[in-house]
């Protein structure tokens, strides 16, 4: 079981702190300069800080204040609560999924669109592909524990079945249903929505298109994968904006939105660490480790595809060679990697300062500057 802590803010110099709301409010402002991560920290659990972003406040109190004069504001109450319950654990599930494949995480931020999860997991395309699985996992194992505890309170199991992704309410109508049921019905009904959304919708960075483009990598190698699941983001990003429009959903026009800006910037700079190059493997650095753990034992041993060739020495000089070159494939894939990881970190400590790397972070940072200072 996880120790559940509250987060705390440095002493004023006084030989006291500042308190609860000043320690959350001193730590608005310092997560740089992009206002998507100005947020109040939560709690942390096992090292992993939630924090609610400003965005996020401001939203649920536009949302509500509309309901207030609405006359239905227990009604939204409701299905703001269910959401930020069931996006809490949803990104725990992606943090807990990168920390067992072996990588860091240590944040998670809700905003308007949902959660974004801090994960840095190995640079294969299994761990990638667990760490995005493991948020619709935890929707996956919830289900049937709302619908268990829906039918336990006295909900027919035909309106577990009538589900409307547009109209919550349809399904249960006709029914007069209290408190507890209504919590019930909400937290069910925004898991499944926050699944079926996530896992259908082929759009990096939604899930849908994270798992998409590991599995491509698999197979086609880490540019290539990237270069197909951002254009196919593209174009889903499009498709989901005009159906958010077309059923009047503006929030699904403002996933489409980020989805679309997102994959562009994906687009960019992979085009910027490639050199703009085509499509072969003689131009994809990361085409030699695509395999992750399976394409390394490839070039274990060298000497296994010269055996038997002494007979014919141009056949050994034209092996020797391959083997050369699958060795300059295999150092830029580390390069490239290394550089991935460092602008990572660089666009971190630009949005949310020094105070957020990890110690792991820390000594990449460390051996990069000792490097550039050694070459200088």
């Amino acid at each position: 079981m996880a120790k559940l802590k509250l987060t705390q803010s440095d002493d004023d110099g006084h030989g006291r702190g500042p308190g609860r709301f000043g320690a959350m409010w001193s730590g608005l402002f310092k997560q740089g300069d992009n206002p998507i991560n100005w947020a109040l920290p939560l709690f942390a659990v096992s090292g992993i800080r939630v924090r609610l972003g400003l965005l996020y406040i401001l939203f649920i109190a536009v949302e509500l204040s509309r309901a207030a004069a609405n006359g239905s504001i227990a009604f939204v109450g409701l299905a703001m609560g269910s959401l930020l319950v069931i996006v809490i654990l949803h990104e725990f599930g992606h943090c807990i999924a990168c920390r067992m494949a072996g990588g860091e995480a240590d944040d998670i931020l809700l905003w308007p669109l949902g959660g974004l999860a801090s994960c840095n997991p190995p640079f294969s395309w299994r761990a990638h592909f667990w760490t995005t699985a493991g948020g619709p996992l935890v929707n996956v194992i919830l289900a049937p524990i709302f619908a268990l505890g829906l039918l336990a309170a006295g909900i027919p199991a035909s309106a577990l079945f009538a589900f409307n992704p547009f109209s919550p309410l349809t399904a249960v109508s006709g029914m007069v249903m209290n408190w507890p049921q209504q919590a019930l019905w909400w937290v069910y009904y925004t898991n499944l929505v926050l699944l079926a959304f996530n896992v259908i919708v082929p759009m990096y960075p939604m899930d849908g298109g994270r798992l998409w483009q590991a599995v491509l990598w698999n197979r086609l190698g880490y540019r290539r994968s990237m270069s197909i699941s951002v254009t196919v983001g593209l174009a889903a990003a499009v498709v989901l904006g005009m159906i958010g429009m077309f059923v009047e959903q503006f929030m699904l026009v403002g996933i489409a939105v980020f989805g679309g800006i997102t994959c562009y910037q994906e687009k960019i700079k992979l085009q910027y660490l490639t050199g703009g190059g085509g499509m072969g493997s003689e131009r994809e650095p990361w085409a030699a480790s695509a395999g992750g753990w399976r394409g390394d034992a490839e070039m274990d041993n060298p000497d296994d595809d010269l055996r038997g060739t002494s007979r014919d020495p141009a056949a050994a000089a034209e092996r020797a060679e391959e083997q050369r070159r699958k060795a300059r494939e295999k150092a830029a894939a580390e390069q490239a990697a290394h550089q991935v990881e460092l602008d990572r970190i660089l666009a971190k400590i630009k949005s949310q300062g020094m105070g957020s790397l990890t110690g792991k972070e820390k000594k990449v940072l460390e051996q990069e500057t000792e490097t550039k200072r050694r070459s200088g």
